[in-house]
């Protein structure tokens, strides 16, 4: 269901449209933000109605406004009427359109702010803009249905929350859910999978701790096998970013300080590269478009994480056992693990590691498991205990700074 592909209504739904083939956009966040000029093409419904939106948007009354152009500039607000959310043509479709007292002199193109949430308040939390594309597979993609992951929904949302993650785009073309799951979720360096229980498993990579769902434990002494390296390729210590992403070539004219001409925006990195690590392998740089957020902090905040996560070569490991007591877990999911070989910066041996499980392999005629992790670069924190007597507020220990050296 989630490579089946989700068509988008398409402007030919309505009577007398000039382009039949055009899709009806469906727009989230706040599309004005680093916005030189118009952010999308508005296809023609009918003579002088024009769509903005294939879903009702925020209003005006709540903070919403709209800047509409055509191929002669800014369309004055008196030549036209906005419909921020009705039915148009008796087809019993919500969506925003405008209606024109002027006919617009060629491609009417706009930009304004996107969907709201049932109290008028705009989505812009990553996962609530991701839930309301799928909400609209479920209702337009026969078939298509999806049971969210409790757990790992509300710490992404969370996680997207306390980092002020902002997210604005536009869905405008046939592409499956799997699609828009992926693509939102890459410019906030998030992940997705289908987990063994049939629900949807998201997450974010951020410094929160409440991020980490970690749902299983591998033990150094119940493999049969363990190799690990370090991927000296795919790191990095600069992230140079193209964001604001325009949907049509109409306005490319209007742009200034991008590298890419489909976005309006560029920021090479230089703040929050680290130069530890390019004095150590020299310049790592990566180049990333972020289709789904145009705010300059949020852009500036997944830099600076995708930095700290990547600016050293990243830890793989191959994990074999003879049995299956993990056998539950799956791709995606995270665990711990024990591997008494590998040290940490202190010195010690690794424990309780968080690793993101990559592929798994079961092979039942030899009676064997594999797994192969990514490591987190993150431990499970110790307890401390602090009614026992010992540990004292103030004392200066570490609440939760240090690894857990328990063996489980």
């Amino acid at each position: 269901m989630f490579q089946d592909a989700l068509i988008l209504t398409k402007a030919g739904f309505y009577t007398n449209a000039s382009d039949p083939s055009l899709p009806i956009p469906l727009v989230l966040g706040d599309m004005t933000e680093n916005t030189d000029a118009a952010a999308w093409v508005c296809p023609n419904l009918n003579t002088n109605v024009y769509a903005v939106a294939g879903w009702g948007l925020q209003t005006a009354a709540n903070g919403n406004s709209i800047t509409v152009y055509d191929d002669d500039g800014v369309v004055a607000g008196g030549e036209y009427t906005w419909t921020e959310s009705g039915v148009y043509g008796g087809t019993g479709d919500t969506i925003s359109y405008l209606t024109f007292s002027v006919a617009p002199t060629g491609t009417v193109t706009c930009k304004c702010k996107g969907k709201a949430n049932s109290s008028g308040t705009l989505i812009t939390n990553p996962l609530d803009c991701l839930e309301a594309i799928l909400d609209y597979a479920e209702e337009h993609l026969t078939g298509f249905s999806y049971t969210q992951d409790a757990t790992s929904w509300g710490n992404a949302t969370l996680a997207a929350s306390d980092n002020s993650y902002t997210c604005a785009g536009v869905v405008l073309s046939d592409n499956t859910p799997a699609y828009w799951c992926t693509n939102l979720l890459a410019s906030f360096l998030g992940d997705w999978w289908l987990g063994n229980d049939g629900n949807l498993h998201v997450f974010l990579d951020t410094a929160s701790l409440n991020t980490w769902n970690v749902v299983g434990h591998l033990n150094e002494r119940e493999a049969t096998a363990i190799t690990g390296k370090q991927d000296k390729k795919n790191f990095c210590n600069q992230v140079q970013v193209n964001y604001a992403l325009a949907f049509t070539d109409i306005d490319k004219r209007f742009k200034n300080n991008v590298g890419n001409s489909n976005y309006y925006r560029t920021d090479n990195g230089s703040g929050s590269a680290d130069s530890t690590s390019q004095g150590k392998y020299g310049v790592r740089l990566h180049k990333m478009n972020f289709d789904w957020t145009r705010n300059t902090a949020t852009v500036n905040a997944v830099q600076s994480r995708i930095v700290a996560r990547f600016k050293d070569p990243v830890w793989l490991l191959d994990w074999k056992a003879q049995d299956f007591l993990n056998c539950h877990l799956e791709k995606g999911d995270f665990v711990t693990y024990n591997w008494e070989e590998r040290k940490d910066e202190n010195g010690l041996p690794v424990r309780n590691q968080i690793a993101q499980i990559l592929s798994k392999n079961i092979n039942m005629d030899a009676w064997n498991i594999g797994f192969t992790l990514r490591d987190t670069g993150v431990y499970r924190p110790a307890e401390p205990d602090f009614w026992n007597g010992t540990s004292t507020v103030g004392d200066g220990g570490t609440y939760g700074g240090d690894r857990d050296r328990r063996l489980y």
